[in-house]
């Protein structure tokens, strides 16, 4: 039998390792059927579990294990761009977390930027689960062209924060952002949040497909 401090250290140990997991955002597919129409969904890796997401079919994807990047196929200079953010850890949307947060936004402003304006900041109803999140929204000159850039801070599962970017040129963003937010909602993750299907694909019905 073990001692009880013996079971403290290893509980301690597991909480640990499911809290410092890192998502591994390089996109994968996986095949599936659903009311007997074959499907192929879009997934990353969160440690043995998969998180699905459900971009625009006429975006884009690429990305790494770091980051993945979504671009709509009709439009030039505009990304949609997920990653954990530098700290990877759920931050407190209070006065300090937030003071670290901006400085992060700004930062990752393309350093080529001739100006900077802040145009807003707020709490982001994400509106699945328990995420709470905080937006700043940024307007800035690059190469003579105006763009708008959107930075979601989301507290997810885990303890961890991921970073949702939104960045186009300004005469797009309209175009973009509504769809990158539709996106974000579709973010589901089966053993977390939704039972499993056959094979350990989730089952799917009532979720949005194109």
């Amino acid at each position: 039998m073990l001692a009880p401090y013996t079971l403290i250290g290893c509980a301690f140990l597991l909480i640990v390792s499911e809290r410092a997991g890192a998502i591994d955002f390089t996109p994968q597919r996986s095949s599936t059927i659903d009311d007997g129409i074959p499907l192929t969904k879009l997934h990353f890796l969160d440690g043995s579990s998969k998180i699905f997401v459900d971009p625009p079919n006429s975006w884009r994807i690429s990305g790494s294990a770091k980051a993945v990047v979504f671009s709509p196929k009709d439009l030039g200079q505009a990304t949609v761009t997920i990653a954990p953010s530098r700290s990877g850890k759920a931050i407190p949307f209070d006065e300090q977390g937030l003071e670290s947060l901006r400085k992060e936004a700004t930062e990752l402003i393309p350093p080529n930027a001739q100006t900077v304006d802040l145009l807003y900041e707020s709490p982001y109803a994400v509106g699945i689960y328990t995420w709470t999140g905080f937006e700043i929204m940024h307007a800035y000159t690059a190469s003579g062209h105006a763009f708008v850039r959107s930075t979601i801070f989301i507290n997810i599962e885990k303890g961890r924060q991921i970073r949702w970017v939104v960045d186009t040129l300004k005469n797009d963003f309209d175009k973009v952002y509504p769809a990158a937010r539709e996106t974000l909602t579709t973010w589901f993750e089966p053993s977390v949040h939704f039972p499993s299907g056959a094979n350990g694909l989730p089952a799917l019905q009532g979720l949005r497909l194109r």
